[in-house]
């Protein structure tokens, strides 16, 4: 059985909390979710940092951010997606337990992937992990063009 990550073995953040992220880059709301909108489709890509990709946008939409509140916002981000789904992964579980094999397939950046194996232990039950930001492919976001 495969599991993507984010939103099914995770819960996704919640609306406010984007607000909240929102409100501590120093950018008005719709700045803010501009950019954050944009950054979604590079979000497995190994290509480059995270960060640099979040400055590259802001910069393409003539934001101004300053690198430390980049940082503080990948930290932030990262740890709204560490929120397992208990359920899901019980289910993940049984499945197993079942005598089946499990799996995670899932577009994911270095930066989140770190801070997951480092909060989710439970993740090291899935026999196979298959992270976008690993093998350097970028998600399958609509409307996405890779940077050339």
């Amino acid at each position: 059985m495969i599991f993507d990550y984010g939103g099914v073995l995770s819960y996704p953040p919640f609306h406010r909390e984007l607000v909240e992220l929102g409100q501590s880059s120093g950018l008005d709301e719709p700045s803010f979710f501009k950019l954050h909108s944009n950054t979604r489709g590079y979000y497995g890509r190994s290509l480059a940092e995270y960060k640099q990709h979040w400055l590259q946008m802001a910069d393409a939409l003539g934001l101004q951010i300053s690198i430390a509140a980049v940082e503080e916002l990948v930290v932030l981000e990262s740890d709204l997606w560490t929120r397992p789904n208990a359920e899901v992964l019980e289910l993940a579980r049984e499945i197993k337990g079942a005598g089946l094999g499990t799996a995670i397939l899932s577009n994911m950046t270095f930066d989140l992937l770190g801070r997951l194996r480092e909060k989710l232990e439970r993740l090291r039950e899935f026999e196979v992990q298959i992270w976008s930001c690993e093998e350097g492919i970028p998600s399958l976001t609509p409307g996405f063009t890779a940077p050339a």
